[in-house]
């Protein structure tokens, strides 16, 4: 019987290292130069004093003990299943409490799952065929991100108490610097969310697209078609909110992750005496993360806030970062005096269509062809101010399918 590749892969390896042995290299420097142990190599060089080249040769990795092998257990598991029809359980089973009946030593009866291999293998179970569902990626989802700045995803992490106060952690990530603006409050508003987006369009510009879900801090009342407070911020700043479908977090990937490290890395691992205290560790950690931390989106590089020194190799090209024409305390007076007014832009809203056919925008119920049923759309509305009736376009993938008005009922 001829080697198999693996004894002559390592009957060439056991040559080398005898030759190297008598050529006077010592067994440390060859059990590192062949990356084995010490003893393996002591070991080669006793198996060639006693047996010459044949102790070189290795055993194949047969098992000494296959219990499925034997003719008399194997023949008798075939014969309980074909009188039975039993599974392997049970005939592991019939066979320790009857192998005397059998002539079957229990020490050379198999393991239930060696037994359902067995019956497998002689055609007595079929394997079943794993039908694997092919999975058509979401088109939004996995639009390439040309440069930093371009996209961020805000949302808001509201499942901590401290005392009995809630944590409600409101932060908003660069999905390609990974640049993070966040900060705890005791309560999820409009004002706060808000907050956090000054915060970071002042500290690393003005994005052109804004991913958030459809809570009532991003969006204002879910039935409600006018534009709350923190939509009216986007559009004065030029950023197109874009609303990701309902009780589908997965559309916001990135904060999901920053919000799982904030979990892992942060709030598991300290104790807190006050809000002054989590704020004030919640400062360290974000500094850190931002810093020190090394990102896996970044090849475990840093992220950098400057965008524009962000290595070249992890990203195809750059755009010049967009700063509001408002200082960071001019735009917190115009949100807290509620004087954010409407301005020119998009808001955009992703929908899996239902098997009714009907998605709904903020209270505009609309029926879309039944051959989109699973499908994402997109309804992008246009705001144009002084106006309470916006066109409203209506997109599956780059098709545009329909158009029709939005009205807020101002």
């Amino acid at each position: 019987m001829g080697l198999s590749a693996y004894q002559k892969r390592l009957l060439d390896r056991n040559i080398q290292i005898i030759v190297r042995l008598e050529e006077g290299t010592s067994p440390f420097d060859v059990a590192k130069e062949y990356n084995v142990s010490v003893a393996t190599v002591y070991n080669i060089q006793k198996a060639f004093k006693e047996q010459k080249i044949k102790g070189l040769i290795p055993n194949d990795k047969i098992p000494l003990h296959r219990p499925q092998r034997l003719p008399d257990v194997e023949a008798t598991t075939l014969y309980i299943r074909d009188k039975t029809n039993l599974g392997a359980e049970k005939i592991y089973d019939i066979l320790v409490s009857e192998h005397d009946k059998y002539g079957i030593n229990l020490c050379d009866i198999p393991h239930s799952r060696t037994i359902h291999s067995i019956l497998q293998q002689n055609g007595r179970i079929i394997k079943p065929k794993i039908k694997t569902k092919v999975r058509t990626p979401d088109f939004y989802r996995v639009k390439d991100i040309e440069h930093p700045g371009q996209t961020v995803e805000m949302d808001i992490k509201s499942d901590h108490y401290l005392k009995g106060i809630p944590v409600n952690l409101i932060a908003a990530i660069d999905i390609s610097s990974k640049v993070v603006t966040g900060e705890p409050y005791p309560c999820q508003t409009s004002q706060n969310v808000s907050l956090i987006l000054i915060s970071h369009v002042c500290s690393y510009g003005i994005p052109y697209i804004l991913k958030t879900d459809n809570g009532a801090a991003s969006s204002g009342k879910i039935d409600d078609p006018s534009f709350g407070i923190f939509t009216r911020l986007a559009l004065f700043l030029g950023i197109e909110q874009v609303f990701i479908p309902i009780h589908e977090p997965k559309w916001n990937t990135f904060i999901e992750r920053f919000f799982g490290t904030w979990d892992k890395e942060f709030w598991n691992i300290n104790y807190f005496r006050s809000y002054e205290e989590l704020f004030r560790k919640h400062c360290e950690f974000i500094d850190y993360y931002l810093k020190r931390r090394p990102h896996q989106g970044l090849r475990k590089s840093k992220c950098n806030s400057d965008h524009t020194k962000i290595p070249l190799q992890f990203f195809d090209k750059y755009a010049t970062p967009r700063y509001p024409e408002m200082s960071w305390k001019a735009l917190t007076n115009l949100l807290s005096n509620h004087k954010i007014p409407i301005t020119k832009g998009k808001v955009s809203f992703l929908r899996r269509v239902p098997k009714s056919s009907i998605v709904s925008f903020k209270g505009h119920k609309i029926k879309v062809p039944d051959s989109l049923i699973g499908q994402v759309v997109k309804g992008t509305v246009f705001v144009e101010p002084g106006e309470s009736t916006y066109k409203m376009a209506l997109y599956f993938h780059d098709m545009r399918i329909k158009d029709i008005l939005y009205r807020t009922g101002r």
